[in-house]
């Protein structure tokens, strides 16, 4: 038997640009770790957050690295004091009675119940999650 290679995935994901001094700096985030700690019911998840030159055709230039302006972590944390739409994970904000139209669950929760119930792609789920992050 031979062993088999095959690719190494990063999860990496596009995050909203931001302005800095009137200066348009793109962002990609890249996961560096994932922690389903069942104990605490969280799902935590580091993200690695980079700047990038905005390029001639508003895209992604070279990886921008100067004082003031660097690579930086950043952790989401899925737990049961974010709710989500129930069929799919979607964050539900509250109306102004404090309620959630819809049915709704913790986030954590749903994370849990779809781990166990269906068959997934875990990294398009990373992916999913992360783009709902608050990258402010």
């Amino acid at each position: 038997m031979a062993l088999v290679t095959i690719p190494n995935v990063e999860i990496e994901i596009e995050i909203p640009d931001v302005e800095l001094q009137g200066t348009t700096l793109k962002r990609k985030a890249k996961l560096f770790t994932l922690t389903y700690n069942q104990n605490a019911k969280a799902l935590t998840l580091t993200w690695i957050v980079s700047y990038y030159i905005l390029d001639n055709n508003g895209g992604y230039g070279s990886l921008l690295e100067m004082p003031g302006i660097s690579t930086y972590s950043k952790e989401s944390i899925a737990d049961d004091t974010t709710m989500v739409d129930v069929q799919t994970g979607a964050i539900l904000l509250p109306n102004t009675d404090n309620n959630y139209a819809g049915d709704y669950i913790g986030q954590y929760s749903w994370f849990n119940m779809v781990a166990e119930n269906s068959p997934l792609k875990v990294h398009d789920l990373i992916r999913a999650y992360g783009l709902q992050a608050n990258w402010n």
